[in-house]
């Protein structure tokens, strides 16, 4: 009888396992043994960090831009994986906006939340945080740039925000799925993003398999979330934040911005 429950209790740790967590059984301390992802444990150059303010630097001489190919709006759907609400196209397809870096142009994979920040400022994590994740192919060994902006509870809303995270927009199950169309990502970006003001470094994804190698940029202006979006976040998806990692060990800078 105990061998038969120990099989079963096995059985479903391995179930779950399928999708990861950030609780004391599926979350941060799990991935390396879950879901085989060693760097998760060992790699030298892991993200989310905490980011001294003083190094948040000037990359006009070797900015980063965005190239907006559908000025009128991209169709997205919103999903609730049960850790995120993600933004992507219909088809999972690469999405038609650019980022470009040293001549190296990255499409728009998704973007997703997470509560509370994952990357700290100054020792201090943000309310939220949006990851937008950007690769220069489908394939997984594909090249990958992610750009970061941190969110504070503010009581006044502001676009785009406040549209793509009306309570009616967000899927508040797991699994639920919404659509919204028409949402204009270089109206965003050119609004949010300043290379005047942005930390850079070569990172980690911040879930398995924790893969390095990552071009991050996180954007030193923090950027208003009103109350009910942020409830409203927080209500879905939980607490979805890996801890900063050891910062001696985080990452290298790039552009001479952010130098550790």
């Amino acid at each position: 009888m105990n061998k038969i429950f120990f099989i079963f209790c096995l059985f479903a740790f391995v179930i779950n396992a399928e999708e990861f967590g950030y609780t004391a059984y599926d979350g941060p301390t799990s991935y390396n043994e879950a879901w085989n992802s060693p760097l998760c444990k060992i790699g030298l150059h892991q993200s989310p960090i905490d980011i001294d303010s003083s190094h948040f630097g000037n990359s006009v001489n070797n900015p980063t831009s965005f190239v907006n190919n559908l000025p009128d709006g991209y169709t997205l759907r919103v999903r609730n994986n049960g850790h995120a609400i993600t933004y992507t196209s219909t088809d999972n397809s690469l999405l038609d906006f650019k980022l470009v870096k040293n001549g190296i142009e990255y499409k728009l994979d998704n973007f997703h939340f997470h509560t509370p920040s994952e990357h700290r400022i100054n020792n201090r994590h943000s309310d939220s945080e949006v990851h937008f994740v950007f690769k220069t192919d489908p394939s997984e060994n594909a090249g990958i740039a992610v750009v970061g902006f941190l969110f504070n509870v503010d009581v006044i809303p502001k676009y785009p925000w406040d549209s793509i995270l009306d309570p009616y927009l967000v899927p508040a199950k797991k699994n639920e799925v919404e659509t919204i169309i028409g949402f204009n990502l270089g109206d965003f970006f050119g609004k949010a993003f300043d290379n005047k003001n942005v930390y850079q470094y070569v990172g980690s994804l911040t879930t398995p398999k924790c893969s390095e190698g990552v071009l991050w940029h996180v954007s030193g202006v923090v950027q208003p979330i009103f109350f009910r979006d942020f409830l409203n976040l927080r209500k879905a998806i939980g607490f979805s934040a890996r801890p900063v990692q050891r910062s001696e060990y985080a990452g290298q800078s790039v552009d001479g911005c952010g130098e550790h």
